[in-house]
């Protein structure tokens, strides 16, 4: 009887044993498979940040553009506001030179 007992508990130790063998095998695929998926991940992050940084200064070399394109027209309204003033001063000069005629 004992040895019965002996050789059920023996078989049920090796099936409990089994199952946990084939589990840590799951567990084990599964972190290699996330560690795989992590990997891929950071490369990818790493890729995106390096899209950001190219991006981020693409941005600031358009913004310093834009500002020298803003004060180009500001010098260029201020001349052409300036040579209005002139055409207008010499046509008063014009037309009064007229009238004095």
């Amino acid at each position: 009887v004992f040895s019965k007992q002996a050789e059920s508990n023996k078989a049920e130790v090796l099936v409990r044993l089994t199952s946990v063998h084939e589990e840590l095998a799951k567990l084990t695929l599964r972190a290699d498979t996330s560690e795989g998926t992590t990997m891929d991940q950071a490369r990818h992050l790493q890729g995106l940040e390096a899209k950001c940084g190219k991006l981020q200064e693409s941005l600031l070399r358009v913004e310093g553009q834009v500002s020298a394109d803003e004060e180009a027209a500001k010098q260029r309204s201020l001349q052409v506001q300036e040579q209005i003033r002139e055409n207008a001063a010499a046509l008063a000069s014009a037309k009064d030179e007229l009238a004095e005629s």
